[in-house]
């Protein structure tokens, strides 16, 4: 497992996914750990148009995508897949924290992805 931290909240605390992270229409509401009421960090809602252009920009980056030879795109999901795996700890430390799971789910729930 890595010691890198996957996606420092700096890169996207308070944002959202656009074709890169950006600020959020509708504004950002705090994220608190269930089991101790810490805030964990801030997350950003989408307005409809930012909906709009995540989906638009979506549909051109998939027909991108589709243009790969299968290899190709093989490649880039079992490098997600890797990646997963990599950071899987603490991916699952972020469910545990945040849904208040336990963490043989969270551990199970990134071995899923990643296998999936």
């Amino acid at each position: 497992m890595s010691n890198q931290q996957l996606a420092p909240s700096a890169l996207w605390g308070g944002k959202i996914y656009s074709n890169g992270w950006v600020e959020p229409g509708l504004g950002t509401e705090v994220v608190f750990e269930k089991a101790t009421g810490a805030e964990l960090g801030l997350i950003g809602f989408a307005s409809a148009s930012d909906v709009a252009a995540a989906a638009a920009s979506a549909k051109a980056a998939q027909v991108a995508f589709a243009a790969l030879p299968a290899p190709q795109r093989g490649d880039v999901i079992r490098r997600f897949s890797q990646l997963v795996l990599e950071h899987g700890d603490e991916i699952a430390e972020m469910i545990v924290r945040e849904t208040g799971s336990i963490r043989p789910k969270g551990q199970w729930e990134v071995h899923m992805t990643a296998r999936e």
